[in-house]
């Protein structure tokens, strides 16, 4: 794994990969239909290599992230 890997996405961005608005974006967060964010502090934030294995994947509902690369 390498730091590249760890980027990480804002709400903004995520949107922006998704192509949904943020309020779309936020139906789905609360209903668990994207990867699960990292809080830090009172922010929070995506694994870019995880929200592309969840694209890769299909966008499926309730995604588990499988393991490592």
């Amino acid at each position: 794994m390498t730091i590249d890997d760890l980027k990480m996405l804002t709400k903004t961005e995520l949107a922006s990969v998704l192509n949904i608005s943020i309020r779309s974006l936020q139906r789905k967060i609360n209903k668990g239909e994207v990867p699960e964010p990292v809080k830090i502090g009172a922010s929070l934030r995506w694994v870019r290599s995880l929200v592309e294995e969840w694209i890769l994947a299909g966008c499926p509902k309730n995604y588990v992230h499988q393991g490592g690369k």
